[in-house]
């Protein structure tokens, strides 16, 4: 879980973060890779999901969208969006097992918890899953 000072910085600037990702879930490549990989119908979790912007392009698309957040206010605006269905939650909430035919986790893998990251995301994945994860070193 992230902290609370950073989960607050989330909440409170969510509507700069929404502009600032809607531009750049629009021209993000990877996404179309991402949704072009999945089965058509796919079930694909959203790790870190933020306001919805790349869980949007993955329903638009026909994806089943299952979505998490550790801001309250960033996981509200994503379960207002038609075919995403998201919740506000951290890493350790992720309890599903071979679930998911796809997991996007676009920037938010720096705020999972060491101790218990590694086990996370393979649990829920389902055989031959799709991952696509992005990283700032």
């Amino acid at each position: 879980m992230s902290d609370r000072e950073t989960l607050g910085v989330y909440d409170a600037q969510a509507d700069d973060y929404e502009k600032m990702m809607t531009e750049e879930a629009a021209r993000d490549a990877r996404i179309v890779e991402f949704i072009a990989a999945c089965p058509a119908g796919a079930q694909v979790l959203d790790v870190g999901c933020g306001p919805g912007n790349y869980a949007r392009l993955m329903a638009d698309a026909g994806l089943k969208v299952t979505a998490i957040d550790g801001s309250a206010e960033m996981a509200r605006r994503a379960d207002l969006l038609p075919g995403v269905s998201a919740r506000h939650g951290y890493f350790e909430d992720i309890d599903a097992e071979n679930a998911y035919d796809g997991i996007w986790a676009s920037f938010s893998l720096l705020h999972a918890p060491a101790p218990t990251f590694p086990a996370t995301l393979p649990a829920c994945a389902a055989p031959c899953a799709r991952v696509a994860c992005s990283l700032s070193v």
